[in-house]
């Protein structure tokens, strides 16, 4: 007979004693059957959600049970890893971002479900919050920075004391409610360890960025009446640049010259230190020098010239050649940024039970939490593109618009363009660094006692759960009424 094995939840006394009653009624109908005809004994009634033991094999409801000494054998190390690892699981259904639907300014991305920085799971594509995720077959708080986090950072938990992962594909909600649509996780900590256990891991890819450091110490005593154990894991990985890694690092403009050869280079399709101007071509930004009349303007041809393919191997067109100037691109900054931002976690966790023994093998057990996870990323900087009129309205000494005969304001050349036509600059903003300081804690204590009822087969658990979660971003931004003030109230 296998070990059974499951997803075991609360449910209600009185649902939990009608099944109890059917559950006996069809054992012993079916071992009379035995004694008469010689049948097989059905020794194990299933019932998915409730405290019941599911057997993996036997359950209406697939379970999938991770094995996690498996796992470390070919160089797993996280809760988050053996889930993406798992065909059940994997594919898009778990997410590690630090921020997503970032666009070209980089500031008005909306964070994810679960919260900056966070591993969150999404079972069958139906988002984060339709999976519930259990410790012990108890829910785990949710955590997280920035909106409304809906679930835990599933990371945070310490993998050296983790015993298995049950996954539970099919929707549970009548037992859990509309968070387990999806399915559930159930992350079972070890409680049978008797000395000590240490984990070094270290990873180094051969390209440069994301070096990782892990290391785990997990203590335990196991004793006649009861068990204590004790773990605490710090987990650091540095930061992987886009320019680190050849997949990432550019826009690749591939192409065949005259003679045959095939040619590439990195080219950024966003230009900087450009002005766009209405109905007359793009101009860019070159101190020193001009072809147009205005000091510190050209255009593309006189400001990046056309190279001969002979000596770059370049296209021999000016609109082309100016994305290969750092200066009139923001491809540098795009290579400077965060492919993987830094993350450092400590986790620690203590767990125990004694054996009571008052009437029917109780116990009383209690868990304790401590999870801190720092993410630190570099984006790539914001740019600006604040619209310029050519023409401002005429104040008079009072302060007062100036009007004409028929009533409209009096307008004037605007001495923040020069350009007779109203312009666009494009700037990158290097003085608001788009750095993102994340910090996010998670406290959990649980106690409760659980034991027999009298001489039956039935069973009771009793426990309460405390959670809290605090998080933390420090981002620098843009003060959007300041740039109103100083461009668009131009008198």
């Amino acid at each position: 007979m296998n070990k059974p094995t499951g997803i075991r939840v609360l449910c209600y006394l009185h649902a939990l004693m009608a099944l109890g009653l059917f559950a006996n009624g069809e054992t012993h109908a079916q071992q009379d059957t035995d004694n008469e005809h010689d049948v097989e004994v059905i020794e194990e009634i299933v019932v998915t959600g409730s405290r019941i033991p599911a057997d993996v094999f036997s359950s209406p409801s697939p379970i999938q049970v991770l094995d996690v000494e498996e796992a470390r054998r070919i160089g797993v190390s996280s809760v988050t890893e053996l889930l993406q690892r798992s065909p059940v699981t994997n594919g898009a259904q778990v997410d590690a971002t630090l921020n997503t639907s970032a666009n070209t300014t980089g500031v008005t991305e909306q964070p994810p479900t679960g919260g900056v920085g966070s591993s969150n799971i999404s079972l069958r594509g139906l988002a984060p919050e339709r999976t519930l995720i259990l410790v012990n077959g108890r829910r785990l708080g949710s955590s997280g920075v920035r909106g409304a986090p809906a679930q835990p950072n599933i990371a945070m938990i310490p993998f050296n004391l983790v015993d298995r992962v049950e996954v539970l594909t099919e929707g549970v909600s009548a037992v859990y409610g509309a968070d387990a649509v999806a399915g559930v996780v159930n992350v079972i900590l070890r409680d049978d360890l008797d000395g000590l256990s240490i984990t070094l891991n270290s990873e180094n890819p051969s390209d440069v960025g994301g070096d990782v450091l892990q290391a785990s110490l997990t203590a335990g005593m196991v004793a006649e009446r009861g068990a204590m154990t004790f773990s605490v894991e710090y987990y650091d990985r540095k930061r992987v640049t886009v320019a680190n890694r050849n997949y990432s690092q550019c826009l690749r403009l591939i192409y065949q010259t005259e003679a045959g050869d095939v040619q590439a280079f990195c080219r950024s399709n966003l230009p900087d230190n450009f002005v766009l101007r209405e109905e007359l071509p793009p101009v860019l930004f070159t101190p020193g020098t001009t072809d147009i009349g205005i000091s510190g303007f050209s255009t593309i041809q006189a400001a990046v010239p056309s190279a001969p393919p002979n000596e770059l191997g370049l296209i021999d067109s000016p609109v082309l050649n100016w994305q290969l100037g750092s200066f009139f691109n923001d491809q540098d900054d795009r290579r400077a940024a965060d492919l993987v931002g830094e993350l450092e976690r400590i986790s620690l966790v203590t767990k125990g039970h004694v054996s009571l023994d008052w009437w029917a093998n109780e116990a009383f057990y209690f868990e304790g939490y401590y999870l801190n996870n720092q993410v630190f990323s570099i984006a790539t900087a914001e740019q600006l593109f604040p619209a310029i009129p050519s023409q401002i309205p005429q104040e008079d000494l009072n302060g007062n618009i100036v009007v004409d005969a028929n009533g409209f304001p009096v307008l004037v050349p605007n001495p923040l363009n020069p350009f007779g036509v109203d312009a666009i600059p494009i700037v990158t903003l290097e003085s608001v660094p788009q750095t993102r300081d994340v910090e996010s804690e998670q406290f959990r204590f649980v106690t409760g006692m659980r034991g027999d009822i009298g001489d039956t087969e039935w069973s009771y658990d009793g426990f309460f759960s405390y959670d809290r979660g605090i998080g933390f971003q420090a981002q620098p931004i843009l003060f959007e009424p300041n740039l109103i003030l100083a461009t668009q109230t131009v008198r």
